[in-house]
């Protein structure tokens, strides 16, 4: 049996170690993730040769595990996950989170044994940093009017990258976000603000970077980022309380990430006006993300 545990700070080392050896670019694989939605999604991480194990859990068993990384015999290692599973008396294991080159990789390990679902809820949308940041051509021309629009209201607006000296801005916009999203759909978004603050608590130890976008001298949006890995950053959190705040946080901030090639806006978790929003910017790579089952 795997010995699954809540991911804490102190395994971000050996956990980063492992994922720089692959080429994955999904948001499911940042440390960062894994470790801020630890709770909400019961996420917990093992590790076993040169291996990190993960798996998702409900009611103390794995409901999916993802594809384990950083080792060399991946036949062993998803063979593991089988016996786990099989131990913890789970009918019908679930690998999930799988992109065209893991689901190609498992097929070739274990030709048949496995049928394959597409999740595209959980798809990956991956831009270009360069794209972002100058939205040069037609294809953007709608995106530089928005930008232009806030401008000519608020001349005045200034970006500020994120620090510790103006968390409390930051975490003001996503209390005011969480709450405007409540009396609009009368359900709770404290998630997202717990992960923030959780986050905030290991600034430094996430390697978070980011930044806040001032108008009239009031904190109106914010946005939070870490490197997944290589030349790939994970944008975690992006958050606006003002109109055309989302357009001018995106553009400024990837002004800045000129460490990262490319940029991981996340999934649209099925939402059609997320999904609108971020096929809009025209994604240099959509990450489509499956699903593995055991055949019985």
């Amino acid at each position: 049996m795997i010995d699954f545990k809540k991911p804490e700070i102190s395994d971000k080392s050996r956990f980063q170690k492992a994922l720089d050896k692959t080429d994955f670019m999904g948001c499911d694989c940042s440390f960062a993730n894994t470790y801020l939605w630890r709770d909400y999604y019961d996420i917990r991480i093992g590790f076993k040769e040169d291996f990190v194990f993960k798996a998702y859990f409900d009611n103390g068993k794995p409901s999916g595990y993802t594809l384990p990384f950083g080792g060399t015999d991946l036949k062993w290692a998803v063979n593991e996950i089988l016996l786990d599973a099989q131990e913890r008396n789970v009918e019908q294991p679930l690998i999930g989170l799988l992109t065209e080159e893991t689901k190609a990789l498992l097929e070739k390990n274990f030709s048949g044994r496995f049928v394959y679902e597409e999740n595209r809820e959980s798809a990956d949308y991956i831009y270009l940093q360069e794209n972002l940041a100058y939205l040069k051509g037609r294809k953007y021309h709608g995106k530089r009017n928005h930008i232009s629009q806030f401008v000519r209201k608020y001349p005045d607006y200034r970006y500020v990258p994120l620090t510790r000296e103006n968390f409390s801005d930051a975490l003001l916009i996503a209390a005011k976000w969480c709450d405007e999203r409540k009396d609009i759909h009368g359900e709770s978004f404290g998630s997202d603000y717990s992960a923030i603050e959780d986050g905030f608590l290991h600034f430094d130890e996430l390697e978070f970077f980011g930044g806040i976008i001032y108008a009239d001298n009031q904190a109106v949006a914010m946005t939070v980022a870490s490197k997944i890995r290589g030349n790939v950053c994970d944008v975690h959190f992006e958050k606006s309380i003002i109109e055309g705040g989302y357009p001018i946080i995106n553009q400024e901030f990837s002004k800045t990430a000129t460490d990262y090639k490319y940029l991981n806006r996340e999934e649209d978790m099925g939402l059609e006006g997320l999904r609108k929003s971020k096929l809009s910017y025209r994604p240099d790579i959509l990450l489509m993300k499956y699903n593995a089952k055991l055949v019985k």
